[in-house]
């Protein structure tokens, strides 16, 4: 399952299914709050709500790995903070940056090798 990309309604029904409620309004007795790394950036209104309240905001991956296990997981491995979008920004970068590299080696070996031909 992909439950980032989910119509509200089979979401709501494979929660609902698995002993959990969904709520699309966000109030201080809202346990977690569903989130992905876009919307979280954005820092949209219902972002700045949930950490004014001081809700966890965890990632789709989370329902999608309790429902696969059929188990309530903690949440911990699931945040979204400033800190970890940090550090997956930092980690695209870097891979961006290696396949450049690769690239360029290739090409470099490429042309290497249509010389010699």
């Amino acid at each position: 399952i992909n439950a980032e990309y989910m119509g509200k309604k089979d979401l709501s029904k494979l929660i609902k299914d698995c002993g959990g409620t969904l709520s699309y309004i966000l109030t201080k007795q809202t346990t977690h709050y569903l989130s992905n790394i876009e919307t979280f950036i954005d820092k949209t209104n219902n972002i700045k709500k949930a950490r004014e309240y001081k809700i966890p905001i965890i990632t789709y991956k989370y329902i999608e790995d309790c429902i696969n296990q059929n188990t309530l997981l903690q949440f911990n491995d699931y945040l979204i903070s400033d800190e970890n979008v940090k550090k997956e920004e930092e980690l695209f970068e870097l891979i961006k940056r290696n396949v450049s590299f690769s690239s360029l080696v290739f090409e470099k070996k490429k042309k290497k090798k249509k010389k010699n031909s």
